[in-house]
């Protein structure tokens, strides 16, 4: 696809890093699951893929902080617990948020847009009014993006916001 390199962040803040994942441990986390598509994409198409997955793990809302103001990508952070509350240290990438990477990558290279665009009125919301907050939902039950479980699962002890992209946090004036 393209000519590009994979610039592995490896907790020591590289500076011009775009992957938190390498090309051969995607490939080795998708072989030990048998999933054969990925193995089968050409490494270009699987290395623009990372790229793309850790550009949109850039978006996300994670807890702690960066350990430095300046550094190329979200993590290596500060303050951060891990699923089971042990405290991971500041120079390390948790293997789930690797994982995650390659699974968006997955995503990608399927040719899935993790963030479609919405058109104007397709959403979920029917009714909304601003003075004395009132919101009506279609009874539909339907939700209006894909929702990527494995992905949640495996993100949500690190994201701010939990396993949901739209949760929003409200503070009262």
């Amino acid at each position: 696809m393209t000519d590009l390199n994979l610039i592995v962040e490896d907790g020591s803040n590289v500076s011009n890093a775009n992957t938190y994942y390498s090309l051969a441990s995607a490939d080795n986390y998708f072989e030990k699951r048998g999933e054969t598509v990925w193995i089968a994409y050409d490494d270009g198409d699987k290395t623009y893929a990372l790229v793309k997955a850790c550009q949109y793990m850039q978006t996300l809302v994670w807890k702690g902080i960066k350990t430095n103001q300046y550094q190329a990508l979200s993590w290596p952070r500060i303050g951060i617990l891990d699923e089971d509350s042990y405290s991971i240290k500041s120079n390390v990438i948790p293997e789930r948020v690797k994982w995650a990477q390659a699974e968006i990558a997955y995503r990608f290279i399927l040719d899935t847009d993790v963030q479609p665009d919405i058109a104007a009125g397709s959403g979920s919301v029917i009714m909304e009014r601003v003075d004395v907050i009132e919101i009506r939902y279609a009874n539909s039950g339907k939700s209006v993006n894909k929702i990527y479980q494995r992905v949640n699962s495996l993100l949500s002890p690190f994201l701010k916001y939990g396993n949901s992209n739209c949760v929003i946090e409200l503070v009262r004036g």
